[in-house]
């Protein structure tokens, strides 16, 4: 769910029940404009989509959209889809795989989530990436490369420490007013926090 610049609420879901005949699904959307007290009707966002949309609105005033993505075949990655931060607006582009590191169509990365830092993305998610198997992910923090919201670099991956054959699933992240960076993952029935700041270094010859 998010909240637009002029007070409404939207709230995203993958919607698989207009393709009861397919295994496709939509990202729908439902517009409030009293606060969440009743919504609208069901609006398609985009089709074909992939699943679990994350939305935010970037420093520059336009909404990007997180999902997980398999449209490209292989195994899920993560894309954004692009639209104005205006109630019912659809999608105008959408960047396929926008981690070049996770391009690799046998690593998977997917359990989407944004933040804004600044001027700054951060991306969150869970990723097999060096992990001996596809079915055992770990928590990974990315950041848009300069001068575009449409790629992203991992920052760290398994910030965690996560164990070979554990897992850290469902992650979050957001920000603080002070610059603060808070991490989130559930790994081992129990729920565990980082917190830091960013630290952007200039290579040296």
């Amino acid at each position: 769910m998010i909240e637009l610049p002029t007070g409404e609420l939207e709230i995203y879901f993958a919607n698989e029940g207009p393709y009861t005949d397919s295994d496709e699904q939509e990202i729908s959307k439902m517009v409030s404009c009293d606060k969440g007290v009743s919504w609208s009707s069901t609006i398609c966002y985009c089709f074909p989509s992939g699943g679990m949309p994350v939305p935010i609105i970037a420093p520059d005033d336009t909404m990007y959209t997180a999902v997980e993505d398999d449209s490209d075949g292989g195994a899920i990655h993560l894309s954004l889809i692009k639209s104005e931060p205006t109630p019912g607006s659809t999608a105008i582009t959408k960047y396929h795989s926008v981690i070049p590191a996770y391009r690799d169509l046998t690593i998977y990365a997917g359990a989407p989530y944004l933040a804004v830092l600044g001027d700054r993305i951060l991306l969150s998610g869970q990723t097999s990436w060096d992990r001996t198997t596809s079915d055992v992910s770990v928590p990974f923090l990315a950041i848009n490369q300069e001068g575009t919201y449409s790629a992203y670099n991992v920052i760290d991956v398994n910030p965690f420490d996560i164990p070979e054959t554990f897992s850290g699933l469902w992650n979050s992240v957001t920000t603080l007013s002070d610059g603060s960076i808070l991490l989130f993952t559930s790994y081992n029935n129990k729920i565990y926090m980082l917190k830091g700041k960013l630290v952007e270094t200039t290579d040296c010859d």
